[in-house]
Order: structure tokens, then sequence, then C-alpha cells
């Protein structure tokens, strides 16, 4: 279960409200514009409390102001594997994100929006030609930062079909980006090290 840090029940046990039921993620996003606000900071820094008291993850949306938010996760104390900074991939942020950069802090890269392709025949702002993401994700891990990635699809809206992405689900990472994968050389390893150790490791409760 994700739930966002904006929510009422972000101290504690991370219960979502009356439920019973405990986060396994906690997502924070910023506003439009791509840099924090000060509400914006009030809520990464109780994310990252959050964090230190249950040991759930972080995923954030997008990563275009990691400066900050590293800033912000380092005076809390927080590891920053313990975060994973996501949508580096996406067409309209792929430039402004310094995912290398990121990655040498300690944090988590997500390349989750694979699938987003502009050869879609009606591809929403956000999509980006098929090799040229895929050409990114590899030089990524191929400068040995294979243990710091994770990917996805971003297509947990797209049953609702939602418009300008009608048929796109996670069925996208078998039917073609993890064929790419084997097709540019990446052995059964590293594959399993991508898909399966990173995604544990990080959701793993670690307090």
């Amino acid at each position: 279960m994700v739930m966002s840090a904006s929510s009422d029940a972000i101290v504690g046990n991370v219960t979502v409200k009356d439920t019973g039921s405990r986060a396994g993620v906690i997502k924070v996003g910023v506003s439009r514009g791509g840099r924090k606000t000060g509400l914006d900071k009030r809520i990464y820094r109780a994310a990252a409390r959050a964090v230190l008291t249950t040991g759930v993850p972080i995923l954030t949306h997008l990563a275009i102001d990691a400066e900050n938010e590293i800033e912000i996760f380092d005076e809390e104390g927080l590891p920053l594997d313990r975060v994973l900074f996501g949508h580096v991939d996406d067409g309209v942020n792929a430039d402004r994100t310094r995912d290398v950069w990121i990655a040498e802090q300690g944090g988590r890269i997500g390349f989750d929006t694979f699938g987003y392709e502009t050869e879609l025949p009606d591809p929403p702002f956000w999509a980006r030609p098929r090799q040229e993401r895929l050409d990114h994700f590899l030089r990524f891990i191929g400068e040995g930062r294979l243990k710091r990635v994770l990917a996805s699809a971003d297509a947990n809206c797209s049953p609702l079909g939602r418009p300008g992405v009608k048929g796109h689900t996670v069925n996208y990472i078998f039917e073609g980006l993890i064929p790419d994968l084997r097709d540019a050389g990446l052995d059964e390893a590293a594959i399993k090290t991508i898909f399966v150790d990173n995604p544990a490791d990080l959701l793993t409760l670690q307090k």
C-alpha cells in the first residue's frame, strides 16, 4: 500500500487512518514547476521522520529538485538508500534530472515510465522515444550502477482507461523491456538484480 506523506497518518506506525492497514511505501511529490515550496519541504521532512520511525522506504515524484530533497534527508539522518527517486526517465524532465549525481549520493534511481513512447498512436505528453529511453537506461547501469536502479512501467491508472495510455500495463516490462535488455546483452543475473533483488531490498522494512 502506498500512502501520501501529506496524509494525517504520517506519524507513528503509518497506519492508514482507521483501517488497521499500514503503508509499505511513503510517496512524496512536488508542486507544479518542479521546485520545492515551503509546504513541499515540510512534507518531505515529515516523510523522512516517518521512514526513520517505521522502516518503510520513500518514493519521490519527481526527481528534478533532488538537491533540496537530499539536503532535507541528510538533515534528518535518513540514509539515501531508503529513497527511490522516481521518473528520472520521463520525456519531460530527463534532461533536468541529475540521475548520476543522485546515485553518487547514495540514492536509488527509478526508471519507471517504460512503455510511454512517442511511437504510440496517441502518446501522453511525458512520452519518450523507445530507443532513447532504453539507451539512457543501459548507459546508466553500464557505468557500475546496476544495484542503484529499479525499473517499472508507471501503469497503475491504465486499466481505468486513462486518456492517451489505454492498453498500457505493467505487462510491458515482461513483453517489451526485458526482451530488449536481453537483446542488449544483459545476462539473467543482471535482470534478476534489477527486477527482483533491488525491489526486495528497497521494500524490506529497515529500522
